[in-house]
């Protein structure tokens, strides 16, 4: 259909019925910005218009269509024209087909291509150590698609740690033993690893490393130890949709909750025992480092109180659903004023000034031990 010669067509009805566009659109109930495109060519006619103007006018739609009256060869051309139609409704059809084809493909190998390359990709660890002289202060392992970053913080538990010699940290592969990095004291192990080097961590060994590594602590005495380093997966990207904060943190929690800190409970019932067999209402001295302390065990607290610089304190370990440990300073009038309170399990300072924390905790974990030990 040409909608030039079909305007100009229309153009001449609307004159001999003597009317204005705007009259004819409110016949029609179109804007009469649609007349005036019809005539001018710039917009086709829709069928459901084309059976109201040829009403109005009084010819046929196969008229409106060839744009002229009819008259020999007419029938020939709107048939030509519908037919034309036609064709081009088909190729459109068809091109539309082909264009959604092509981008469900592209979607489907854009899928294919993000899980194939990202699926897994991001990993995140964890660190403990299965020991009750060390322990992971902080540690955490991150593998993306080509990167591998550790970062290990040791801290101790133990009297002697002057006397260690070296520190080697490695992980095991069948046979063969892979060192990650060897130090001459406890200091932080960290690197990063890259895709295709075989320096650190080899990627085809990654999950036998995760599972197979270790600590190996050398004495100066010719003594050695060796602690298991634990890796607790935290975070891989194999879900469509993430967790919510809430469920993370709680997840995070609860790797904080380590093995040490179960420990620590544990020993605390090995002490209680032993103060209620060789103590007295629940309380004895025990002498340790050159200071005299005073155990008190009841019900789920340990407190211990000695004097530090000519001065009166006391550590508690108390576990009621979760650890805390407190530093009180006593006065003359044995009045306890609280130094500091620390939530063990979140490792989070709760009250006062925390900077000395891990001194007076170690203090308090090698009492406990050297309890039990002798």
């Amino acid at each position: 259909m040409n909608n030039e010669q079909v305007g100009k067509f229309l153009k001449k009805l609307r004159k001999e019925k003597g009317i204005s566009q705007y009259e004819l659109a409110d016949i029609l109930g179109v804007p009469r910005p649609s007349v005036s495109k019809w005539e001018r060519g710039k917009m086709g006619v829709t069928s459901k218009y084309l059976a109201l103007l040829s009403e109005f006018y009084g010819v046929t739609t196969d008229e409106l269509m060839a744009g002229e009256r009819n008259k020999k060869g007419l029938s020939e051309k709107v048939n030509e024209i519908t037919l034309n139609m036609l064709d081009n409704n088909i190729k459109l059809h068809r091109t539309i087909k082909y264009t959604i084809g092509i981008i469900i493909i592209l979607v489907v190998a854009f899928l294919a291509y993000y899980f194939y390359t990202f699926y897994n990709s991001v990993r995140i660890y964890s660190i403990h150590l299965d020991s009750d002289k060390y322990i992971a202060k902080y540690g955490q392992l991150t593998k993306t698609s080509d990167k591998i970053y550790f970062y290990l913080d040791i801290d101790y538990l133990i009297e002697d740690v002057d006397e260690i010699e070296s520190v080697k940290l490695y992980y095991t592969i069948g046979s063969k033993a892979v060192t990650l990095g060897e130090k001459e004291e406890l200091e932080p192990f960290t690197f990063t690893a890259a895709k295709g080097y075989d320096e650190f961590i080899n990627f085809d060994e990654f999950d036998d490393a995760v599972k197979n590594m270790h600590m190996y602590i050398n004495f100066k005495d010719g003594d050695y130890e060796s602690v298991d380093v634990k890796l607790k997966r935290e975070y891989s990207n194999t879900k469509v949709l993430p967790d919510s904060d809430k469920e993370v943190d709680d997840g995070f929690k609860e790797s904080k909750m380590i093995k040490e800190d179960i420990k620590v409970y544990e020993r605390f019932l090995e002490v209680k025992e032993i103060v209620e067999k060789h103590g007295k209402d629940n309380m004895m001295d025990f002498k340790f480092e050159g200071k005299i302390y005073h155990i008190d065990v009841l019900d789920n607290r340990f407190t211990a109180t000695f004097y530090r610089d000519n001065k009166k304190y006391n550590m508690k370990y108390s576990y009621v659903n979760k650890e805390q440990f407190y530093l009180n300073i006593i006065d003359e009038n044995d009045i306890e004023r609280q130094v500091y309170s620390f939530d063990i399990q979140m490792g989070k300072c709760l009250e006062g000034d925390c900077t000395n924390h891990m001194d007076n905790y170690r203090e308090m974990i090698r009492l406990i031990n050297e309890i039990i030990y002798e």
